[in-house]
């Protein structure tokens, strides 16, 4: 992203003031969730009419309204004749507001992490935790996750995180259960776990639900009794320097723990910005326990 040209604060609210049409003409353009997805699956390669069509499910003069509008906002440019591409400033857009969000979704888990600090333990949605300790550079949460009901969704292939996300999205994303995760969590496991020996592997993914959601017969329904789980949190990707060795790291700890010991309730990895894309993911891993 380029630097910004304003040689004061002063400067750039007098820029701002006198651009104030453009700017929410802007603003407007992006406000909108089918434009705007349109501009993320256009990130980082072209795509044709026909494979915006799919992606998108819209009709085709509604994508045609979008893509026009978009054109001429010059946030995507049509290369070809039906093909189009992101522009660079729809791609300075979509970093800023990637990284705004992102760092939105890490101070509000800071913030949380100072209450929890100030009165020694507090409760969100029954969840409760019980402790805070740090080691050097690895902070462990000690949470009592409650009792909860979720959906589930599986998926065994030689990728199956991105399969079995691909149907939670299909189910949730039309109800925009993934837009509030605090009130509909969402977890993962493998499901089975990776083996040397099979390129196939599983992967599970949970949603948490409340019981005025109405939910299809077709959609499986579980009731999970919940436990204590030593929790820490880190980013996805990459993953020699993310979730791999995190979860050694929490692993390592319960392992030399004189209050606790591993327990057989599930693994878990609960997704706190679960509508971002993998190399922003955010993640709090939950190692079962039992106490000593």
């Amino acid at each position: 992203m380029s630097e910004q040209p304003f040689e004061s604060r002063m400067a750039k609210k007098k820029f701002l003031l006198e651009s104030i049409d453009d700017v929410t003409n802007l603003l407007k353009t992006i406000d909108n969730p089918n434009r705007f997805e349109i501009l993320v699956l256009l990130m980082n390669e072209s795509k044709n009419f026909k494979e915006l069509l799919e992606a998108t499910q819209l009709q085709k003069s509604a994508l045609g309204n979008h893509l026009n509008i978009l054109t001429e906002q010059k946030l995507v440019l049509k290369v070809v004749r039906g093909l189009y591409q992101l522009s660079f400033d729809g791609e300075e857009i979509l970093d800023l507001l990637a990284n705004t969000y992102l760092n939105r979704t890490v101070r509000e888990q800071e913030r949380l992490l100072k209450i929890q600090k100030l009165i020694g333990k507090y409760t969100i949605l029954g969840d409760e935790t019980v402790n805070i300790i740090k080691e050097g550079d690895l902070e462990v949460k000690i949470i009592r996750l409650a009792p909860m009901k979720i959906v589930s969704f599986r998926a065994i292939s030689a990728s199956p995180e991105d399969d079995a996300w691909k149907l939670v999205r299909k189910w949730a994303n039309p109800l925009k259960l993934l837009d509030n995760p605090e009130k509909w969590s969402v977890f993962g496991f493998n499901n089975p776990d990776p083996s040397s020996d099979k390129k196939e592997y599983g992967y599970e993914v949970w949603v948490k639900i409340t019981p005025e959601l109405e939910v299809d017969e077709d959609i499986s329904i579980q009731d999970f009794p919940g436990g204590l789980y030593a929790v820490t949190t880190t980013r996805l990707l990459p993953l020699e320097e993310g979730i791999i060795p995190a979860w050694k790291k929490i692993a390592e700890w319960v392992k030399k723990s004189k209050e606790y010991d591993n327990d057989s309730h599930q693994w878990l990895e609960k997704f706190l910005n679960p509508k971002a894309e993998p190399e922003n993911l955010i993640l709090e891993l939950y190692c079962p326990l039992k106490e000593k």
